[in-house]
């Protein structure tokens, strides 16, 4: 679909992509080209699990008195009912020049084209949208796509080596917010470090081995194979980073597959449903939140990355082993 330009702030917009991070970012662009005329945009942020009440459609006819402009965020606005859109239709003309409503198509696509229930796809709010140009969507990160958004990324990050660049290509993550989350810890890695070797953080087959061969065995909960997997290894600060955001990406991944959202295919996905299956989503949010602890006591000083490792490396494997509990 072309996206057409106007020199005017859409009266409201659709931003139709799987990633939130990269959704993200083009509603912060869509912020900052079209600022308010008074102030600056004030955030009300609403959620496709809860239907909207009558105080998310008050905020259409707002007038600012006191020079207040909202934008309205709604997330997985997919899932809100067919009532609810037949309802934005119909209130959509009402809108005040105060309010912005953003809403925000967390859908996959198939066959290059996103999966819009037909509900949103046949309603006069998207269709105006078209029509106007008022619609950013984007697939999502593909393997076509990772390498050219993994490099434009970089470039936020010019301390980190084009060669740990490359091999965060070759690691095959897709997901954004991850890849972010890499580049930042890489940046950490090397800020102020100098004289560095061209294989200082290398990613290279030897590597990944240990540290997901350490991921199965924290996942079936066994301790002293998990450490004896990296006992040779003696880049404790490498193993430390790689092993926060590879196994942040599998936990994502996991609970994805539970809660019915995940687009994962390929024969991957066989063993992903089979360990997914294994543990509770319970365990899951609490492995999620011994990796942030992780993470926080060594940014904030509060432990070595020595210790950090150890200490997430026995939560973590004490957490599996309990499996759905």
């Amino acid at each position: 679909m072309p996206e057409k330009k106007t020199d005017t702030r859409p009266a409201f917009s659709f931003v139709i992509c799987p990633d939130s991070f990269l959704w993200s970012d083009e509603v912060a662009r869509l912020l900052s080209a079209y600022p308010p005329a008074r102030g600056q945009w004030h955030k009300k942020a609403y959620f496709g699990d809860e239907e909207p009440t009558q105080s998310f459609f008050s905020e259409f006819n707002a007038t600012g008195l006191l020079g207040t402009s909202n934008y309205l965020l709604v997330h997985h606005a997919e899932d809100w009912s067919a009532k609810s859109w037949a309802t934005i239709d119909t209130m959509i003309f009402r809108l005040g020049s105060s309010c912005w409503p953003i809403f925000c198509l967390e859908v996959p696509w198939e066959k290059g084209k996103p999966k819009i229930p037909s509900h949103i796809a046949k309603g006069k709010c998207l269709s105006i949208a078209q029509k106007k140009g008022w619609i950013w969507q984007r697939e999502g990160l593909t393997e076509k796509t990772v390498r050219s958004y993994i490099d434009a990324r970089a470039r936020n990050y010019p301390n980190v080596p084009k060669e740990a660049v490359s091999e965060l290509v070759l690691a095959g993550n897709t997901d954004a917010r991850s890849i972010e989350n890499e580049l930042t810890k890489l940046s950490l890695y090397y800020d102020g470090k100098n004289n560095l070797r061209a294989d200082d953080w290398s990613l290279t087959r030897d590597k990944p081995v240990n540290i997901f061969t350490c991921m199965r065995h924290i996942m079936d909960g066994n301790l002293n194979a998990c450490l004896a997997a990296i006992q040779d290894d003696h880049e404790t600060e490498k193993v430390f980073f790689y092993l926060l955001t590879m196994f942040d990406r599998e936990v994502r991944i996991l609970w994805e597959i539970k809660t019915g959202v995940s687009t994962l295919k390929g024969p991957s996905r066989g063993y992903k449903d089979q360990a997914a299956r294994a543990v509770s989503l319970k365990t899951l949010a609490r492995a999620e939140s011994l990796l942030v602890q992780a993470e926080w006591s060594v940014k904030s000083g509060a432990s070595g990355i020595a210790q950090a490792l150890d200490t997430l490396i026995v939560s973590l494997c004490d957490l599996f082993a309990k499996k759905g509990a």
